[in-house]
This record gives C-alpha cells, sequence and structure tokens, in this order.
C-alpha cells in the first residue's frame, strides 16, 4: 500500500514497510531537503507531523513529531488487516 508523504509542496508515494507509535519506515526515497515538516498521509488517519530520522538506499525512517496513541495505533492495524483480509 502506497503512503503520502508531502515535503512542502511535493507528495510522494512510499510503501509503508513498518509503523509503531513514534513513527514508520518507508520503502522510497527522500532528499536531505525534505528531512522536516512533513505530512504522512495514512487512509482512515488524520495526516501526521513527521521528521526524517533516517534514511538508506532503499528506505526511510520518519519519526512523528507527536507519539501516536496506542488505542488509534491498534484500530488502524486492526482496520488495514480486516480491509486486507476482506479483499
Amino acid at each position: 500500500r502506497l503512503r503520502g508523504v508531502r515535503a512542502g509542496a511535493v507528495v510522494r508515494g512510499l510503501r509503508l514497510c513498518d509503523i509503531s507509535q513514534g513513527g514508520l519506515k518507508l520503502a522510497g526515497q527522500l532528499t536531505a531537503e525534505d528531512s522536516s515538516d512533513l505530512v504522512v498521509t495514512l487512509p482512515g488517519m488524520p495526516p501526521k507531523a513527521a521528521s526524517l530520522r533516517w534514511s538508506s538506499d532503499e528506505h526511510v525512517g520518519l519519526t512523528f513529531n507527536r507519539l501516536m496513541a496506542l488505542p488509534d495505533l491498534v484500530e488502524w492495524l486492526r482496520s488495514v488487516r480486516d480491509e486486507s483480509c476482506a479483499a
């Protein structure tokens, strides 16, 4: 599933690899200019402000500016699981 990451006026679609309360790992690239003031859009969840924490040749790690509440994360993961099971 692709996720939108907005850096200023540019939106990039990156594949979600991992998510936690503190951030996420995405497949793809962001440039050094994209290192702060990012907004992550996940289907079914309000946009989340984030910053670039690390990057490699194939992946990037973003930290949320505010820790995601555990019940919100669990509910989102359940909805994604239920959606993929229904497909």
